[in-house]
């Protein structure tokens, strides 16, 4: 029953002569004081489990919550020091050491990376406008469909696929003009373009003015003989008739 207390007398022992060192090193603060009164019936095997618990936490923490406990460490610590006890990179600690002394412990960095986090409502805004029938139109095949998953829901539903009446590229430029409010680069809304979102596999104009026109019809008729119905449109949506 008295070996919880032996334990914590034999802490006690083995803190006293590292606390004598910083005493004579005049390296003890007044914080560190505080905290050893704090503490000082803590045994050994709990603070090492509270550094345990410490190391797991970071380890398990998003990039930039990384960096924000890295911040903990003390001031003395370097660069390396900082890296090698918390398995951190060289990066994220050089990030917390600037934060620590700029701003405080704790503090948070708004962006590590060279790129700023976009924004909700434009990620949302610019999957919308990929679906509008000014940008998009549904396939004719009613079994063309996929199953997709949207946010963190559990069941994919099955959604029709579409294709674009345009370039992405161009679908960009018109997006930056009917929506100037919303920020965003071409990389990154050539990326946001859903799955069932497919772009045209060819895009020609056959209007009978355009030379590229004659060139695609020609070959057509030479290879299979078929000398195209009036269904044919041109991208004006205009009726092509195929000269005898």
């Amino acid at each position: 029953r008295n070996t919880e207390i032996v334990g914590i007398k034999a802490s006690s022992l083995m803190i006293k002569p590292k606390r004598l060192s910083e005493e004579l090193s005049n390296k003890r603060s007044t914080s560190t004081e505080e905290l050893y009164k704090k503490f000082r019936d803590l045994t050994l095997y709990d603070q090492y489990t509270l550094l345990s618990d410490l190391l797991q936490f970071f380890a398990q923490s998003a990039y930039i919550d990384q960096i924000q406990i890295l911040t903990l460490c003390p001031e003395s610590w370097g660069r390396l020091k900082v890296a090698k006890f918390l398995d951190a990179t060289d990066t994220q600690a050089r990030n917390a050491i600037e934060l620590r002394v700029t701003k405080g412990i704790l503090a948070r960095p708004e962006y590590c990376r060279g790129n700023q986090l976009i924004e909700v409502d434009t990620v949302n805004q610019v999957i919308d406008y990929y679906s509008l029938d000014s940008v998009s139109r549904a396939s004719p095949n009613k079994r063309d469909t996929l199953l997709i998953r949207f946010g963190d829901a559990k069941d994919k539903i099955r959604v029709a696929v579409r294709f674009l009446t345009c370039t992405v590229g161009d679908a960009y430029e018109k997006f930056r003009q009917d929506y100037p409010g919303f920020e965003i680069r071409r990389s990154k809304f050539h990326s946001l373009r859903p799955k069932y979102v497919k772009k045209t596999s060819h895009l020609a104009c056959v209007s009978r003015s355009c030379k590229k026109c004659d060139d695609i019809l020609g070959s057509r008729v030479a290879r299979t003989g078929d000398s195209w119905g009036t269904e044919q449109r041109n991208c004006h949506g205009d009726p092509f008739f195929r000269p005898p």
